[in-house]
């Protein structure tokens, strides 16, 4: 989830990348069945992309917006967020903290300075989705609810190193590297403001807020519930790999 991209979606948007690297689909599987993944950081493929700015630029937002659109977990670690701080002016601060955190360790990783292993680092990523709900449900006033911004910013810090594994199974042209990364990092912001601005015109639709409010419990209970699912698995994935 938090380190896959869609072959389809690949292959659709960054053609150059895919056809220097056609097994990368059958060794991403391989490596899934017998847990072997390469660490995150070391192992992200440099290819010499003959693309223009231009187009490495449009090919890579569109990447980073798909990565969040289609990665359940971090929509729900983003939706987590929307339910504990609400639409208020500090949920910018809140977002653009997330975004800062997940662009600093998604360059070192692709720079090198940090290489973990992509299954502790989904497992963390569910653990985080399950405390913001957990706080996200609190009453009373806790660090998450004074702080969010720091909260968000601890958690990027994770969530960048599931974008990382999501480069890696694309590849980086070594000619726009930092164009490629500011284009991505910027798809992936756009995703969240998107994914916001759905949840608010939801929110705004014409209905009880009496209904809405009920609704929000249950809605926290069932992004915990499945994160916490998540996070048992991929513990377990993490210590079976480490027998």
């Amino acid at each position: 989830m938090g380190g896959s991209v869609s072959p389809a979606l690949t292959r659709a948007i960054s053609p150059a990348l895919t056809a220097q690297f056609p097994c990368a689909d059958a060794q991403r599987s391989a490596a899934h069945r017998a847990d072997q993944r390469p660490a995150i950081g070391a192992a992200i493929r440099f290819g010499h992309d003959r693309r223009g700015g231009g187009e490495i630029a449009r090919a890579y937002v569109v990447l980073g917006i798909g990565h969040i659109l289609s990665g359940i977990d971090h929509l729900l670690f983003v939706a987590g967020l929307l339910f504990l701080v609400g639409f208020r002016p500090r949920l910018i601060g809140t977002i653009s903290a997330f975004t800062l955190a997940h662009s600093v360790t998604l360059g070192c990783s692709v720079f090198g300075l940090i290489a973990l292993r992509l299954a502790p680092v989904e497992a963390a990523i569910a653990m985080s989705i399950v405390l913001v709900a957990s706080e996200a449900l609190r009453e009373r006033d806790t660090l998450a609810r004074r702080l969010p911004a720091l909260v968000s910013f601890l958690f990027g810090l994770v969530h960048g190193l599931g974008f990382a594994g999501a480069l890696k199974s694309v590849g980086l042209p070594q000619k726009h590297l930092p164009l490629a990364l500011l284009s991505f990092n910027a798809g992936v912001k756009l995703g969240q403001l998107l994914t916001a601005l759905v949840t608010f015109a939801i929110v705004r639709l014409p209905v009880s807020q009496r209904w809405l409010a009920r609704a929000r419990r249950p809605a926290l209970y069932a992004i915990g519930i499945t994160a916490a699912y998540w996070s048992w698995l991929r513990i377990a994935t993490v210590a079976v790999a480490a027998r």
